[in-house]
């Protein structure tokens, strides 16, 4: 690849240029190289006249066939630049897809319930392992607030709060932790649940995520051995 060179520490190290750098540093090469040979072929015929090599007519002939020759070879480094760019942008399109669809399908085969928020508390990712934590499908809460479908009552300010908090100040309490809290269920009992919240900003767009761990199973032997003592 063309490169440039830096000045370091460590003496002189060549310096790899983005593909566009690249591709256009191959542009006007070959335009320089056009140039150069229409240049060349107007001192040749000029010399040749001169010179009695060849004629005038000739001369004139000579300078603008390689001319067309020149630009026809240009245009087609154009065009063989311009399809490497549309191929390299179709590669990056199906590369952000191919990762996209990986994304989903590790987060829809997650052990864990997976759910994702918008910056207004709207779900707008709900995977397999939060239908069955939940009681929801995917198609019934997407569009919905977190708030009504899974955080009971007694939490929900504090959660709108939190979000405000986020949005002013970039921080919040439970962010990045494990915690332990209770759930609402589809069915309108509460159940513990333990979850970690992670916000995401992508340019101007923050969303929040969480991953959601029942364990019911966990609390209950606790809840028994509790009982049996009293």
């Amino acid at each position: 690849n063309i490169a440039v060179i830096k000045k370091t520490t460590d003496g002189l190290q060549p310096l790899p240029l983005s593909p566009a750098r690249n591709l256009l540093s191959k542009m006007l090469g070959v335009a320089a190289g056009a140039v150069a040979g229409i240049i060349f072929l107007g001192i040749l015929a000029w010399r040749g006249t001169v010179e009695g090599w060849f004629n005038l007519a000739f001369g004139i002939s000579l300078t603008a066939l390689g001319g067309i020759a020149a630009f026809g070879a240009f245009a087609w480094w154009i065009a063989r630049i311009l399809r490497e760019l549309e191929l390299r942008g179709i590669s990056a399109d199906q590369a952000a897809r191919e990762s996209e669809q990986l994304n989903i399908s590790i987060i829809d085969t997650a052990y864990d319930a997976f759910i994702s928020i918008d910056a207004k508390g709207i779900i707008r990712r709900w995977n397999s392992q939060a239908e069955s934590t939940f009681g929801w499908t995917r198609k019934e809460v997407i569009g919905a607030s977190l708030a009504r479908v899974i955080i009971p009552p007694q939490y929900r300010q504090a959660h709108i709060q939190g979000m405000a908090r986020f949005m002013q100040s970039g921080q919040g309490p439970v962010l990045n932790k494990r915690i332990q809290i209770t759930a609402l269920h589809r069915a309108g009992h509460e159940f513990p649940v333990e979850l970690t919240i992670w916000p995401l900003t992508t340019g101007a767009t923050v969303s929040f995520n969480a991953l959601v761990h029942d364990i019911t199973e966990q609390k209950e032997p606790k809840r028994k051995r509790r009982k049996s003592i009293i």
